[in-house]
């Protein structure tokens, strides 16, 4: 079991901000529907951080395969929490909503990158 951070936040200026995600706060990348994908493993936990651009985010899964909407805590602040189902299926797949309020007031926005399983053991 091992915690996994995606460091986000916001750039440009309302009302066009574009959300950002890092696993070390150094390397930004823009979130898109493949990234960030994150591969996760029984057990392991996933922290979303948000940093002062940001005033709350929630997290909501298509599916819940791999984590369940029921399952994070948090929800509705900077730091959401989700732990990934003991005994989850290898090689599974989900996609999930990221919902970010600017902290400077302007408009909620959505954001949907991946999360999936290995496709075989190891780890």
């Amino acid at each position: 079991m091992s915690t996994k951070i995606i460091y986000l936040k916001l750039t440009g200026s309302k009302p066009d901000y574009q959300l950002q995600w890092s696993y070390d706060q150094s390397t930004w990348a823009k979130v898109q529907p493949k990234s960030p994908s994150t591969e996760i493993k029984p057990g392991d936990e996933l922290d979303w951080n948000a940093d002062e651009s940001i005033s709350k985010m929630k997290i909501k899964f298509a599916k819940g395969n791999i984590i369940s909407n029921k399952d994070i805590s948090g929800n509705d602040s900077k730091n959401p929490k989700g732990r990934v189902k003991n005994g989850v299926g290898q090689g599974l797949s989900d996609s999930y909503t990221i919902t970010v309020k600017p902290s400077d007031g302007g408009s909620t926005g959505e954001y949907d990158p991946d999360i999936k399983t290995p496709n075989s053991g190891g780890g």
